[in-house]
This record gives structure tokens, sequence and C-alpha cells, in this order.
């Protein structure tokens, strides 16, 4: 099965490297555009923090948007604010980092509502929307 990943951002180089890092990636289908071009037909969709507000992240994941949001400076507030507006993961922006496509895979495969890299914020715990940590 292929997931249909889309990557919104306003930064034309962030944007294609992302696209860059993805695309060769067996089982992804991976388009890029502004941060306004959102398309009805993905699976995953990546954005930057700096593009996405609270109140974007919480229209696009009304609407049934499996939201991945990038970090460059990430924090627990931030994290937080963008867990109860819906965002299904949020890690830091680290190019090479594996965290960006486990999040895609992991998503992708079993819905898991919210998710953080094994080593990021919260200590190495997966958050699910609801509230308690996951060991």
């Amino acid at each position: 099965m292929t997931t249909n990943v889309q990557v919104l951002a306003s930064s034309d180089a962030l944007r294609q490297g992302l696209v860059r890092q993805l695309r060769d990636q067996p089982g992804l289908a991976v388009t890029g555009g502004e941060p306004r071009s959102a398309a009805a037909t993905r699976d995953v969709l990546v954005m930057p923090v700096a593009d996405c507000p609270l109140a974007r992240c919480a229209e696009l994941t009304g609407a049934g948007t499996r939201l991945i949001l990038l970090a460059s400076l990430p924090s627990p507030r931030e994290f937080e604010a963008y867990r109860r507006a819906g965002a299904a993961a949020y890690i830091a922006m680290t190019p090479g980092s594996p965290d960006l496509l486990s999040a895609i895979r992991s998503i992708a495969a079993s819905g898991v509502p919210t998710w953080v890299p094994e080593d990021g914020l919260n200590a190495g715990r997966r958050i699910p929307a609801h509230g308690s940590a996951i060991e």
C-alpha cells in the first residue's frame, strides 16, 4: 500500500529538501506545495510549525487530516498546544533525522493519534490524543 504524503512549506528550500528526503522511500508517494495548497487526496500532511498556526492546525485536523508538524525549536508547551489542536505528530526539524519517516510510517499504518520520537519530547513516551503517557 502506498502512503500519500504532502509536504507544505513556504520555504522552497525546506519543501524541496523534505520532498527529496522522502520521495525515494518505498511505499511513499510524496508531493510538495505552498502552505495554502493542501490537497484533499493525501494520507499524511507535513508542515513546519511556522506555516501552521494553531487555528490552521485545528482546521486541518478537524477535517480529518493527519498532520505532522516540524518545529525548529521544539518546546513542551508548544507540543501540548498542537496536540490539543489535533496534530498527529510534533517533531524536531533535524536534517537527516529518521524521526519524520518513522512518524509518517507509524501514523499511516496504525492511525496513532499523537507520535513523538523515542528520544524526543517527553523522554521517549508516546502520548495518545486522549491524555496519559504510554511507557
